[in-house]
């Protein structure tokens, strides 16, 4: 078995776990530290989807724009989400994303095969941020 030591490097004796009553995702782990009982609460990452951009707010049909959005992981633990990119509630783009208490820019590309007005979504772990853009086709838009 693997000696566990404390950031000061002091050995730690593991006791025992209660996943029972836990939240989901959490587990409470006891260890016996420099003579103490210690109650340790492990939980999973937490990520969060912000700063959503999309590099237009017209496009012709077929023509490709970007979405970009920052993903964060506040959870301090590194993990890998999925960040996806939907159109009207439909995902359409997906990405692995890992990360470890930090952020990173997630961008995708796409084109709509059909005019109107569409919502856009970046989503990851449950959060996610919206904008719309409208596509237009290009032989009926008026001339300028």
């Amino acid at each position: 078995m693997t000696q566990l030591h404390d950031s000061d490097g002091n050995p730690v004796n593991y006791i025992a776990t209660n996943e029972s009553g836990d939240r989901d995702g959490y587990h409470t782990v006891y260890a016996q530290i420099n003579g103490q009982v210690e109650q340790i609460t492990l939980g999973e990452p937490d990520f969060s989807v912000s700063g959503l951009s999309i590099s237009t707010d017209t496009v012709d049909i077929d023509e490709e724009f970007t979405v970009s959005a920052t993903v964060s992981n506040n959870g301090g633990r590194e993990f890998t989400q999925t960040a996806e990119l939907e159109v009207d509630g439909s995902t359409v783009e997906s990405t692995s994303v890992t990360l470890e208490d930090n952020s990173e820019e997630v961008s995708f590309s796409h084109e709509i095969d059909e005019e109107g007005d569409y919502d856009i979504s970046v989503t990851c772990d449950g959060d996610s941020v919206s904008d719309s853009i409208t596509v237009e086709d290009v032989i009926l838009r008026e001339p300028s």
